[in-house]
């Protein structure tokens, strides 16, 4: 079996300085422990015999999410105690429920038990589920020695080590919750605990977290990981990171309330048709109670609908005359509705659609809220108010230490304890920045601005200018009144592109169309031979996946540009945004807005990246169309969705540019998509259409997959990428590193003004640990290369899966921070390397063109093609923008 290189010494470029993290030791009993994991499963039902898996039973350990998933952790979590009354075992403090499928404890239950089942009667509690019949199962999963000793495990063979750190990282996880879990069964629970062992608190922590016209609120929640790292004296520490995070929920409240403040409606009588889709957006899909006269049960409401309790009428179950809902409720609940002109909340039960007065509906603890459902100033509010700046991270997380009782000695009941008194320091240090060229430009610029960005000094050009060959200034007017100068907009970037050395021909035809001439003004520039258009469309982007379709459906290169945008620079100018447009125009038609340079001794990356030797690929992660739309065109919900594959390399012109593509296919859902040789092929064949020869280094940067997923990434693509790299090159080194950026380690700054901003309180770009808090036995480093503009800073980690060049670290951290320099558009780094960046940005692009292509095909989306699909869509297929970073 392959094995993850070995650590090596840690670097030494930059000046080193301390940082604090968010990550606690775990500190182990001396005396160990013999643990046992079982499998829990959970069915009740109103009949007695649950052995029969046709009867009516239901599983409450099956997979859920949102509110039906905490409401299934409580009746789990109160039927357990319920058995374990039974059995004696309540008084046991070492066992360890994580109120769903998995329970820790140090006996055999077999033996104590004298069995792994049992069926047993509720008691008659309106806290536990109707059903009064339950069923327990345990299966027997691992077990495990959990001690000091057991920590020799981790230095043992890959699959050894893999197994042990699991089993110690799930028991640690699943016992460091009881408190909030045992908390979560009480009737004023502090805590809402979802799947996948997420808590919240039920009330908002700060004054701003109620928003949404006081229809929805802001809930802190902290995020638990345990994380083994090396120390000082390298060996093997586990530890925990604690972070925080805040998510939108709606506010458990009347339906009616909620839509009132959403709809900003005072009187009762004043609805319209245009509330309906935004009232959907948000109730749609969202867990109630439906709560009348004597009835109190649970719902999910379908959609909301603009028919209303005076207007709508049925003809009641238990028969009689056809009446409205209005008098429904008064005639057979004596229920007078004080908004029978609201809309209605459509629900099934059944098979049975029941429609339901919004003022009878309590929306439950735990509906999350996602960004995209939400209009533009609410999703604004949400993305501030949930960016946490450094010094109010370290102190909620503090916070969330103390109400969920973190630091609770653990030691007699669990065999470990968090030191939560304070988090670990570590040293870091500050790598330097790259130098930037423009062309005649004598001595690149050396120095960066506290905010990480630089400026193309005046009088300079573009280190390489683009042709911008006859562009055509196209508005897409949807009313009269938004009529722009198109010509003096077009006169205004080409004299500010003078100066930049981009060569945009004079004389530019403008045009106006409509959105229903769209297409037809794309076939008339096609015709007439045009290559580059600058659209100017309404600010909300309404039609720019339309644009960016037909783009690469006619092979026509855009540049779009908002209306409100276009008006500022006819207004006032606005140089930089205008040099930004210019920045974009020119990366697009394979142009070098900036060179960068460092001294041989620094890195030897960028001279030999310049030169043609290092072919760099960045393997995104993939995006996924809908189970519903991809079975629409012959998925198969089980086996396979259709999914965007998105990668970029420095496969164009310039070999310094990165371009991107995406591969489409129908892959398995949820599983990891290991196709990176695949994209590797293709990218290696753009190559070679631009007549060079493919280098000897081969990089790859690989995210999108988690670590659980390496033995398998290095079993199936690593193997596939030497076998596809020794028939196409011959003689290679491969270096291969994946990024991960979903972990839950932050970085602090040792000192920090609270009168700073998010840009001040962060750690600087350029700030890389590689020492005491890697993993033992894998090469890692944190580079945290960008700006960040508001919150905390996430930092990537790299993991380095193969590495023939025998690269330093230094020269692996140099390399992944000046490729985060390469993006061309903005005068800043990027948080990751650009090819990653660029992939990623195809990857969207992709999706966005591919719905519009199944949009295009309407009712002959039956006679669907992957084939067809893949030449239509798929850059690589496009003889005009293959070699172009049509996304820029």
């Amino acid at each position: 079996m392959m094995q993850l290189p070995n650590p090596i010494a840690g670097g030494v470029l930059g000046a080193k300085k301390n940082l604090y993290t968010n990550l606690f030791h775990v500190e182990m009993a001396p005396e160990g422990r013999t643990l046992y994991k079982y499998n829990v499963e959970v069915y009740v039902s109103f009949r007695v015999d649950l052995e029969d898996p046709a009867g009516t039973r239901i599983n409450l350990t099956r997979s859920t999410s949102g509110p039906l998933a905490t409401l299934n952790k409580q009746y789990c979590g109160r039927i357990l105690r319920h058995v374990f009354t039974k059995t004696n075992m309540i008084g046991c403090r070492s066992l360890f429920y994580d109120h769903h499928q998995t329970l820790y404890v140090p006996v055999d239950l077999e033996q104590t038990l004298g069995c792994l089942y049992g069926i047993f009667q509720l008691e008659d509690d309106a806290n536990m589920p109707p059903q009064k019949n339950t069923m327990v199962r345990f299966t027997l999963m691992d077990k495990f020695e959990f001690s000091e000793e057991g920590l020799v495990g981790l230095d043992g063979t890959t699959e050894e080590r893999r197994r042990a750190e699991e089993s110690f990282r799930d028991y640690i996880e699943v016992a460091v919750m009881r408190v909030c879990l045992e908390d979560s069964l009480e009737e004023e629970s502090e805590f809402l605990c979802f799947k996948g062992r997420k808590v919240y608190l039920r009330q908002p922590l700060h004054r701003n977290d109620v928003i949404a016209s006081n229809s929805q609120q802001l809930l802190t929640g902290a995020k638990k990981a345990v994380e083994f790292y090396r120390g000082a004296e390298r060996q093997m520490r586990i530890g925990m990171t604690i972070d925080v995070e805040k998510q939108c929920f709606l506010i458990p409240q009347p339906v009616i309330q909620s839509a009132m403040a959403l709809c900003q409606r005072i009187k009762s009588s004043t609805w319209s048709h245009e509330d309906v889709p935004r009232l959907n957006r948000i109730f749609k899909g969202a867990h109630a109670y439906a709560s009348y006269g004597t009835s109190h049960r649970r719902v999910t409401i379908g959609e909301i609908i603009f028919g209303t309790a005076q207007s709508v009428k049925f003809t009641p179950k238990e028969g009689g005359e056809t009446m409205t809902i209005e008098k429904y409720f008064y005639e057979k609940y004596n229920i007078t509705l004080q908004y029978p002109m609201a809309p209605l909340a459509e629900c099934k039960r059944k098979d049975v659609v029941l429609h339901f007065p919004l003022e009878c509906l309590i929306i439950t603890a735990g509906n999350s809220v996602h960004l995209g459902d939400q209009p533009q100033e609410i999703s604004s509010i949400i993305v501030k108010g949930s960016a946490l700046l450094p010094m109010d991270r370290q102190r909620t997380i503090m916070e969330m230490i103390r109400r969920e009782k973190i630091g609770i000695d653990l030691l007699d009941d669990a065999g470990f304890r968090i030191a939560t008194a304070e988090p670990l320091k570590t040293i870091a240090r500050q790598l330097p920045a790259p130098a930037f060229g423009y062309r005649n430009l004598a001595n690149p610029v050396r120095g960066i601005t506290n905010r990480g960005s630089w400026r193309r000094p005046n009088g300079f050009e573009f280190a390489k200018s683009a042709q911008v060959p006859m562009p055509i200034y196209i508005q897409l007017a949807t009313d009269q009144n938004s009529r722009l100068d198109l010509a003096r907009l077009a006169s205004i970037l080409q004299q500010a592109a003078e100066k930049t050395g981009l060569q945009i021909a004079p004389n530019g035809r403008v045009e106006r169309t409509t959105p229903d001439q769209l297409e037809q003004a794309f076939r008339t520039m096609q015709q007439y031979g045009y290559k580059f258009a600058v659209f100017i469309s309404d600010d909300s982007l309404k039609y720019q996946d339309e644009i960016k379709y037909f783009e690469r459906k006619y092979q026509v290169l855009t540049q779009n540009i908002r209306l409100k945008t276009a008006r500022q620079i006819l207004d006032a100018g606005k140089a930089a945004t205008v040099e930004n447009i210019l920045q974009k125009m020119n990366t697009k038609l394979g142009g070098t807005c900036v060179e960068l340079s460092r001294a041989p001794s620094q890195s030897p990356f960028l001279s030999e990246f310049e030169r043609g030797a290092i072919f760099v690929l960045g393997v995104g992660a993939p995006t996924y169309l809908t189970k519903e739309e991809s079975m629409s065109i012959g998925g198969s919900k089980e086996k396979s969705v259709l999914t965007v594959l998105p990668y970029a390399a420095n496969f164009g012109y310039d070999v310094t540019g990165f371009v991107g593509d995406f591969a489409l296919d129908f892959c398995p859902p949820k599983q990891a998509v290991l196709r990176g040789a695949e994209l590797l092929g293709y990218s290696l064949d753009s190559l070679v259409r631009t007549t060079r020869r493919p280098p000897p280094h081969i990089v790859i940067y690989r995210t999108g997959l988690v670590d659980s997923c390496i033995q398998k990434l290095m079993a199936q693509e690593i193997t596939d990428i030497r076998a596809l790299l020794k028939e196409r090159v011959g003689q290679y080194r491969l270096t291969y590193l994946l990024m991960h950026k979903e972990h839950s380690t932050r970085f602090f700054k040792s000192q920090t003004n609270p009168n700073d901003n998010a840009t001040g309180q962060n750690v600087e770009p350029g700030t890389v640990i590689d020492g005491d808090l890697m993993h033992p036995h894998r090469r890692q480093f944190f580079l945290n290369s960008h700006v960040a503009l508001q919150g905390t800073a996430k930092t990537p980690r790299y993991t380095v899966v193969a590495d023939d060049a025998s690269l330093t670290m230094d020269d692996l951290e140099m390399m992944t921070y000046d490729l985060c320099y390469l993006h061309q558009i903005v005068n800043l780094p990027v948080h990751t390397p650009v090819p990653l960046y660029v992939a990623k940005e195809y990857g969207q692009r992709g999706k966005r063109i591919l719905l519009q292509y199944l949009k295009d095909l309407e009712n002959d989306a039956h006679n669907f093609s992957l084939t067809d699909a893949k030449h239509a869509l798929e850059y690589r297929f496009a003889d005009q923008l293959r070699n172009y970073r049509a996304n820029a």
